[in-house]
């Protein structure tokens, strides 16, 4: 397995991605992505925040690692959002689920943090997600609090209105990428 920037080529495997997660979230009852916003994947490809999962020789996931973006500097306000990297659109591809894919990745992320001189990362999820709010502090997220963004125009269609669980986790200390024991608020 290895993770790599992703690239304009990886569009339509991205696409495919997203379109089986949100047909699992939604035919599961769980809170779904709204929609692909296309414009954001080609952002961050560009920006070389989108990266892919490679395990035999197929993109198996997809995340980003990324600084601060209009949407993190509003849910973070007040909470130094420039000082953290933020993990986004995590997906793993219904065939490799059980391969626990997040903790590599989650580790990848720990050394860039470290290698940027960063002490934390973030990341958000659905507030109504009570199990992907458990999963995230399985791995040493502690959640921080609920957000709803807003219907400001700065920010992407898909993401406005959103009520989300904020959650953050400190590097540099313990393994990286590996479950912890889970306090849950």
């Amino acid at each position: 397995m290895h993770i790599r920037p992703a690239s304009l080529d990886d569009i339509p495997t991205i696409q495919a991605l997203y379109a089986e997660a949100i047909a699992f979230q939604r035919g599961g009852g769980h809170p779904s992505w709204r929609a692909l916003d296309l414009g954001v994947v080609e952002q961050d490809i560009a920006a070389r925040s989108q990266h892919a999962v490679v395990l035999d020789g197929q993109v198996a996931g997809i995340f980003s690692f990324c600084p601060p973006s209009a949407m993190d500097r509003e849910i973070w306000d007040g909470m130094a959002p420039e000082s953290a990297r933020y993990i986004h659109r995590i997906i793993v591809g219904r065939a490799w689920k059980g391969r626990q894919l997040f903790a590599p990745m989650l580790a990848w992320c720990e050394a860039e943090a470290l290698r940027l001189g960063l002490g934390r990362l973030r990341l958000d999820t659905w507030a109504e997600s009570a199990a992907l709010i458990r999963h995230y502090a399985h791995f040493g997220f502690r959640w921080v609090g609920e957000r709803t963004t807003s219907a400001n125009d700065a920010l992407p269609p898909p993401y406005r209105g959103l009520r989300l669980a904020i959650m953050e986790k400190p590097v540099g200390a313990g393994r990286l990428g590996r479950p912890t024991e889970v306090a849950m608020p």
